[in-house]
């Protein structure tokens, strides 16, 4: 049994080279990934719990989108192709978080999605798995979906660490 010690981090999920998340300002499909591969390193190889997930779209459009969490790197699937994991990336995934349209409340300049409850609650693996401090992410988008601009979409993590 995993006891958190509930040191409550808020990492900033990116690209996976680090930069912030970018999207393309064209329509995605339904069911394309959004960004490419995305990580979020929250310090520590001990492992934790994801508490609550943070979306802001500074461009108001409140898009649906499932997030899908990976306890190490899963393959490679490029920003506006089909979301497509392989069967070895099953292995790797730690949990899921969909994000409807009604989930946002907006205001004048973005709108946000704060999910939280027993939905949202990911166990992190320790450094058995390799998680070594970070986790990573992949976003699919549920309908065709467009964003006004290519930085517009920020996502935050709230983790108690092990």
């Amino acid at each position: 049994m995993n006891q958190y010690n509930r040191t409550l981090n808020f990492p900033v999920v990116t690209a996976a080279d680090g930069s912030a998340i970018t999207t393309k300002t064209a329509a995605y499909t339904a069911g394309d990934c959004v960004g490419g591969q995305l990580k979020c390193h929250f310090g520590t190889d001990s492992g934790g719990l994801i508490h609550a997930v943070h979306l802001v779209d500074a461009g108001v459009q409140t898009e649906p989108v499932t997030l899908f969490f990976y306890h190490t790197a899963a393959s490679t699937i490029a920003d506006d192709a089909a979301y497509a994991p392989s069967d070895a990336d099953a292995l790797k995934e730690i949990g899921r978080v969909s994000i409807v349209a009604g989930d946002y409340v907006s205001e004048t300049a973005y709108s946000i999605a704060h999910m939280r409850g027993e939905d949202v609650n990911i166990n992190i693996p320790g450094n058995q798995l390799g998680t070594q401090g970070t986790i990573y992410l992949y976003m699919r988008c549920v309908a065709a979906a467009d964003w006004v601009g290519a930085t517009d979409l920020t996502i935050t993590l709230d983790i108690w660490v092990d």
